[in-house]
């Protein structure tokens, strides 16, 4: 055999090894996409599954939370108004129904609601306002997991846009007063505000005021509600914008 039939064996060989080596690593690439397709798919459907069991069944209750607590005619038009132990005791069965699919953070949410029944409240109620700040959250979490799944038409999708910034609104005036009437009292004359929640919820005016202690919580109010219906036009000229805390 001469020298030119071994280098042709040779080169038949490294071809075989090579052509080995590729289809080794098109498996290999093969399985990982095959993985991550399915791992997608799961997590895509898993996200279904707690939208639908979950978020889409709390969230009527969540938006007339809001509405019959802040309506104008309270003690008039609104029929049945929903507290704020009927939502979370309503949030409480639901969860713990369908406590095999629940992520880590309603999981930890349903812990706190079971825990609290053990123990003394010795606020009256007044530390409640911080469950404004849990279903403000679940209502953005819930926009989160639509990014993936898409289950939500766009006039739905600004509807729970809307209701978010109002649970933040509301959580960061409880936050600041301390005070359900008084909050209530603001909020249901909100069809005088000439801004959206949107904007409030995101004002660095507001943020500013809210978190000055030289301002009490009358005056805060008064600004909060001046600002809210466009007669502090130019807030950065206020002058508690620039003021020291």
């Amino acid at each position: 055999m001469g020298r030119g039939d071994n280098m042709n064996i040779n080169n038949f060989t490294l071809e075989i090894i090579s052509g080995g080596i590729i289809a080794i690593f098109g498996i290999f690439i093969g399985s990982l996409l095959t993985y991550f397709t399915e791992t997608f798919r799961k997590n895509k459907e898993d996200k279904k599954i707690i939208l639908k069991n979950i978020y889409l069944k709390i969230y009527t209750e969540i938006k007339y939370f809001f509405l019959t607590q802040n309506a104008f005619r309270k003690g008039h038009d609104v029929k049945n108004i929903i507290s704020l132990k009927e939502l979370n005791e309503i949030m409480e069965n639901l969860l713990k129904e369908n406590i095999g699919i629940i992520d880590n953070r309603l999981f930890n949410f349903y812990h706190k609601l079971k825990s609290e029944k053990y123990f003394e409240d010795f606020s009256g109620g007044a530390n409640d306002y911080k469950y404004l700040a849990f279903y403000g959250e679940l209502l953005n979490n819930m926009l989160k997991l639509d990014k993936s799944t898409k289950m939500l038409n766009k006039y739905f999708k600004n509807d729970v846009k809307t209701l978010y910034y109002k649970y933040v609104v509301w959580f960061g005036l409880m936050n600041r007063l301390k005070d359900w009437e008084k909050v209530e009292d603001i909020l249901n004359k909100d069809f005088h505000f000439k801004k959206t929640y949107k904007t409030i919820a995101n004002s660095i005016f507001i943020k500013n005021i809210s978190s000055n202690n030289l301002i009490n919580t009358e005056e805060y109010s008064r600004i909060f509600i001046d600002y809210c219906r466009n007669e502090i036009i130019f807030p950065i000229f206020h002058k508690y914008f620039w003021e020291k805390k």
